[in-house]
């Protein structure tokens, strides 16, 4: 076989073996509006709370990554005035409650800080109540917004007074 067959042989069986790759998609945090082609804006990590975290008094929602013991979400259990913390990239952020919905089953309770632009939305479902403890084991995801990108985590922990 002369060398411009044997090339030719070679980019065939190149090109038959190799898998075709997709284009990436966008990522599902992006905005509707943006388009697909754009780079997705840098990510960013929940972090555990540390004791110092907590300054919360009374009744507390205490919120651990699903399976672990990496408390990363903290707030009061109270229906008006209501905040929180979360540890984002080192820094701790205090939010505060903006909407409240629920019942006995549970519900959802958003927190934001203006400042940062930084969301945390909890979608809870309420277990099993604790008469002894005066606690209430709860179950479901926070989605965190921030910098544009959202997380969704799946936690469990409960609310105790």
């Amino acid at each position: 076989m002369n060398r411009i067959a044997s090339l030719t042989v070679l980019a065939f069986a190149l090109a038959a073996c190799s898998k075709p790759v997709a284009a990436p998609e966008a990522s599902s945090s992006q905005a509707a509006s943006e388009p697909a082609s754009s780079a997705a804006p840098a990510g960013f990590v929940v972090e555990a709370l540390t004791e110092a975290d907590n300054d919360i008094q009374g009744c507390q929602v205490m919120l651990d990554r699903k399976g672990s013991n990496d408390q990363i979400f903290i707030e009061d259990g109270v229906d008006t005035g209501a905040h929180g913390y979360i540890r984002i990239g080192g820094t701790r952020y205090r939010v505060d409650l903006t909407t409240s919905v629920q019942d006995g089953k549970g519900g959802v309770r958003v927190f934001a800080d203006a400042k940062s632009g930084l969301t945390v939305t909890e979608t809870l479902k309420t277990g099993a109540a604790h008469q002894e403890s005066d606690s209430v084991d709860q179950s479901g995801t926070i989605s965190v917004t921030f910098n544009g990108v959202t997380h969704t985590i799946a936690v469990e922990g409960g609310t105790a007074c």
